[in-house]
């Protein structure tokens, strides 16, 4: 028995990752979704977006089947309170922009400890978050 199958319908998502012009346009042709980092602000991403959905429509694909999602790279140290109330507004921003998903890579600029990648998880859960809906 070989579990899972190798072909599979529909098969796993593919992300396309960067924010290069190719990047947008591989991401329009083959991908599931879009993963650029957050050196574009939510306006310029929106912007990229809107191209994105052009150029899918030029390959014949659904641009609203092609998710955005966004590496979030250098995230503050949010041991301030208008750390947090900052990246919260950002993190809105993104979302209002179309980004369903965020994955924050704590180790950029530099490599971080465990402890404090754990205690930025705990600020980002308990504090960011809740307060990033557009929602609310």
């Amino acid at each position: 028995i070989f579990l899972p199958r190798p072909l599979q319908d529909p098969g796993p998502s593919i992300w396309i990752g960067g924010n290069s012009k190719r990047a947008v346009r591989r991401a329009a042709e083959l991908g599931d979704g879009w993963h650029p980092t957050n050196r574009f602000g939510p306006s310029e991403l929106a912007r990229e977006m809107k191209h994105l959905r052009q150029l899918a429509r030029q390959f014949g694909r659904d641009p609203e089947r092609i998710e955005l999602s966004l590496r979030w790279n250098a995230l503050p140290a949010l041991s301030e309170k208008t750390e947090v109330e900052e990246t919260a507004r950002r993190l809105r921003e993104y979302e209002e922009a179309g980004v369903k998903h965020v994955c924050f890579d704590l180790n950029i600029p530099h490599p971080c400890p465990l402890p404090s990648m754990l205690q930025t998880m705990e600020t980002l859960i308990h504090e960011v978050i809740p307060r990033s809906s557009a929602k609310n």
